[in-house]
């Protein structure tokens, strides 16, 4: 083990996703795997931010740094927010059957609570459900390509070589993470080069859930 550590900018919440609540992995997946193809290629499809908190600050705030509005909280929703979703509505009618059920709008609630609303409304009636469905090896595999896009990070964003990514993992849990992230070089080896071949191929994973052409 290296005995003096380098300064890491990272925060915890970039490379330890241990503390994602189950029923957000697949869109903290999505969201943390879109940054990632974002910091190398300059930008996303439109179509993946579907699944993105409301006003998350996207690409620079992590999807665990982010705080998810209730309710009753009165925030503006940006008019590319408008945008987005009224050609997402355009685009895919088949969303919704036009004979299906019927849903009351309460207006009382803040646009950025109906946003999320109709988002959650996108993934109940999706015809194609998205990734995670309720599947533990689903979940599974969700988790593993999480806690390897932390060791990515550590080791290809943070530049510690593996042995420094080792101990600093070790030394800074913050969720339920094992201690380290990986306990030997292979397998850091093996995390890095899985979330490179992901990131190259996210374009046409991602076209399985929104049920449009890879980029």
């Amino acid at each position: 083990m290296d005995h003096q550590l380098p300064e890491v900018s990272l925060a915890n919440e970039e490379w330890d996703f241990s503390g994602c609540p189950v029923g957000e992995l697949f869109d903290c997946w999505v969201y943390e795997f879109a940054r990632e193809y974002h910091r190398q290629h300059g930008s996303i499809p439109e179509a993946w931010r579907i699944w993105f908190p409301l006003g998350a600050g996207f690409p620079q705030t992590p999807y665990l740094s982010v705080s998810i509005p209730t309710p009753s909280e009165e925030v503006v929703v940006s008019e590319e927010d408008r945008k987005r979703f009224s050609e997402y509505f355009a685009k895919h009618p088949e969303t919704v059957s036009p004979s299906g059920d019927t849903f009351t709008i309460n207006w009382r609630h803040s646009d950025r609570a109906l946003v999320e609303g109709f988002k959650r409304l996108l993934k109940d009636k999706r015809q194609r459900p998205p990734a995670q469905g309720k599947g533990e090896s689903k979940l599974r595999k969700l988790e593993t390509d999480l806690k390897r896009l932390g060791a990515f990070r550590l080791v290809k964003v943070a530049n510690l070589s593996i042995s420094q990514a080792t101990e600093y993992s070790a030394n800074h849990k913050k969720g339920a993470i094992e201690i380290p992230l990986y306990a030997n070089q292979a397998d850091w080896s093996i995390a890095t080069a899985n979330v490179e071949k992901l990131i190259a191929g996210f374009p046409v994973e991602m076209a399985k859930h929104t049920q449009l052409k890879p980029v």
